[in-house]
């Protein structure tokens, strides 16, 4: 399938760039969204349906994924539509990767993005409270929440929503 999306620079900061989907980071990536805590839905977390949304992720034209050095972060950039909006994944977050560094290089990367593509907004959400914090960190407001929205091992969690909007 032919790119017809426009595409950032192959490395926007000093450790952001486009995530290579080798076979060995695909069976690890799909190893830590079954495993790790608040990371993926209950619906989505069988190995058979990780791989179908992982193949869109890598094949979809309004889709691009990012990682922070070796796998320590990935970042999905999914339902891109020019001049308008986006979502955004935080994916993979290596505690060890934390720092005024790290937070720099995502609000960087998150500006070239919506630069980029001419984005009014880009939105994420999450379950998770730490990722929360690390999305408000790199510019993300709350906007809303969706009660009871994620399941984790049969637990229900609500999924906070937020975004950065930009001004005309």
């Amino acid at each position: 399938m032919v790119d017809t999306m426009p595409s950032i620079v192959d490395t926007i900061t000093e450790h952001i760039h486009p995530f290579v989907p080798v076979p060995e980071k695909i069976d690890l990536l799909v190893e830590k969204l079954n495993n790790e805590y608040l990371w993926l839905s209950d619906e989505y977390r069988n190995e058979g349906r990780m791989y179908q949304i992982l193949s869109h992720y890598f094949a979809a034209p309004d889709c691009k994924v990012y990682e922070w050095g070796d796998f320590d972060a990935v970042f999905i950039v999914s339902n891109i539509v020019p001049g308008w909006k986006a979502d955004f994944s935080f994916k993979l977050v290596n505690p060890g990767v934390w720092s005024s560094r790290f937070v720099r290089e995502c609000k960087e990367f998150l500006t070239g993005v919506m630069s980029e593509f001419k984005l009014f907004r880009i939105a994420t959400s999450t379950p998770d409270a730490r990722v929360m914090k690390m999305a408000r960190m790199v510019g993300f407001e709350p906007e809303g929440t969706h009660y009871r929205a994620f399941g984790w091992n049969g637990t229900y969690y609500d999924d906070t929503l937020l975004c950065i909007f930009k001004e005309d």
